[in-house]
């Protein structure tokens, strides 16, 4: 071996040292470009592949463990709260109806209906709020309120006594004696002084005397 590698030029074995360097150079660069692919290969696989918690929900654009997060944090949906009421008299469908809470008396007119051809619209205040279970009853003409059991939305039941802090102008009118100036000047006393503290305070508010007082005294009551 030594002889025969002896026999080569300077020139021979320069050209085959150059061959060597050019054959590991190539190798090499071989080599690394067959690492990258199979490394790049792997890295890709990888992220491909989600976590189970990470799941895409189909059609929500969020994934799943995202949407089970929000709709814990979220909580449970608030059902609508809603009033029952009992429409009475002039209305085309008395009953029972279901509204949404702050509704108004003439959104129980409409759902019973509407009004009668022969109600006393005149003496309904129709923009008054509605009240889980009530009665509403609407007059009809020429009907005495008393007998007719007119109820607005303060919270009492047929047969039941007015609440003076409560009462409407409508409700305070169809009370015996009591006409639209009295009630209004009832209503205007309590916003100005307070509740009433007793019945009795009733003397304090202008033109109701003892007389009248008495004539109405079984029919209201202070809560």
């Amino acid at each position: 071996m030594r002889e025969w590698l002896a026999e080569w030029t300077t020139r021979e074995r320069r050209l085959a040292a150059m061959v060597v360097v050019l054959a590991v150079a190539v190798l090499s660069l071989f080599a690394y470009i067959l690492w990258g692919e199979t490394h790049e290969a792997t890295w890709t696989a990888d992220l491909a592949v989600p976590d189970a918690a990470d799941e895409a929900v189909p059609g929500a654009g969020v994934p799943r463990g995202a949407a089970e997060h929000n709709a814990q944090a979220a909580g449970p949906t608030e059902r609508p709260k809603t009033v029952t009421v009992d429409v009475k008299g002039a209305v085309n469908r008395p009953g029972v109806v279901v509204l949404p809470e702050g509704s108004r008396v003439q959104d129980a007119v409409r759902a019973a209906g509407g009004l009668a051809p022969n109600a006393d619209v005149e003496r309904v205040n129709l923009a008054a709020p509605l009240t889980d279970g009530i009665a509403v009853v609407i007059p009809r003409q020429g009907e005495n309120p008393a007998l007719a059991g007119e109820l607005a939305p303060t919270g009492a039941g047929q047969g039941e006594k007015l609440d003076l802090n409560r009462a409407t102008v409508a409700e305070l009118d169809a009370l015996p004696g009591i006409g639209p100036s009295k009630a209004a000047a009832i209503v205007k006393y309590r916003e100005e002084n307070g509740p009433f503290r007793a019945v009795e305070d009733l003397l304090d508010v202008p033109g109701i005397g003892p007389a009248l007082l008495e004539q109405i005294r079984d029919r209201v009551v202070v809560r």
